[in-house]
């Protein structure tokens, strides 16, 4: 029998294999916070994510116990629209991990092309997440990172929400000290003090995801984070029907609620804005992703 070849990077070297029961093949992403590679389960026999983050803050046992039982909570989920969880794990002062693979495109990806989504094919793909998020609500769980790179269309058709079982407080110290990493997805009310994501925040962050859709830009710009910060507290979003004057009505009360600057006036239950996008003539109560050359 031909001996297995070891996997090895461009560069033909070999690479680390920090984690028992898992070959790591390919790195599929890495920025300051994680890093993701494609790898084989030994034991099952099939492909996988790992998604590895090493905390920047100083983390003691009781720390780790609490981690990994809020980390098995969430990866008990099971739901359509949500990338299944499958395994945790550690390695020094690294976390895992473990989540299933399935071919994808990264809607952040497509928006950065700079292309557009037709409007029903953005409701499409919201619709989706918001039925990954209705679960969510009723387990009391928030997400607090919903941003276009964790919303991933499958060569499968279906969208999938990731990065849910990977909670944020292996990443940051606070809720506010998460909000300054990616600012134009934030809600105005987690830049304060004591602050905590809720179901409102989600809310409002995958409405800012469908302005972006739509408009091909976000809801506000600025010079800096600061500024961004200071409009986000102080000012309402453009309005969408300034930037796309022919957009529904339904479309544009769907995207001005979610994205509400004071969280009492944001429609934050996902049933009802389920029910407020199947109101669309296009939806008719179902949200099915066509092929990604069909949604723009």
């Amino acid at each position: 029998m031909a001996k297995r070849k070891e996997p090895v990077d461009e560069n033909g070297i070999p690479y680390e294999q920090p984690f028992a029961g898992y070959e790591i093949y390919d790195k599929a992403d890495s920025n300051s916070l994680v890093t993701t590679w494609l790898a084989r389960d030994l034991r099952m026999l099939r492909d996988v994510v790992l998604k590895v983050v090493t905390p920047s803050f100083e983390i003691n046992e009781d720390f780790v116990e609490e981690f990994f039982a809020e980390a098995s909570g969430v990866a008990r989920l099971r739901h359509k629209n949500i990338v299944r969880g499958l395994d945790t794990g550690r390695s020094g002062m690294e976390f895992l991990f473990v989540l299933e693979y399935f071919p994808a495109d990264k809607l952040g990806s497509i928006i950065d092309s700079g292309r557009k989504f037709k409007e029903e094919k953005a409701l499409d793909i919201v619709g989706n997440i918001l039925k990954a998020l209705d679960l969510l609500y009723e387990e009391g769980i928030a997400h607090g990172n919903i941003n276009p790179n964790n919303i991933m269309i499958g060569r499968d058709r279906v969208v999938r929400l990731d990065e849910l079982g990977l909670p944020l407080r292996v990443l940051f110290n606070s809720t506010m000290e998460q909000a300054f990493a990616l600012p134009e997805y934030a809600a105005p009310e987690l830049f304060e003090e004591d602050s905590f994501s809720d179901i409102g925040s989600d809310v409002y962050a995958l409405g800012t995801c469908l302005y972006q859709m739509l408009c091909g830009r976000l809801p506000f710009e600025a010079v800096d984070t600061g500024d961004l910060i200071n409009k986000k507290q102080q000012e309402e979003p453009v309005p969408i029907r300034k930037i796309l004057p022919n957009i529904s009505e339904i479309t544009s009360d769907l995207v001005m609620s979610m994205i509400a600057m004071d969280s009492g006036e944001r429609v934050v239950e996902p049933n009802e804005l389920i029910e407020k996008l199947c109101q669309h003539p296009a939806m008719d109560g179902k949200f099915e992703v066509v092929a990604e050359e069909d949604i723009f």
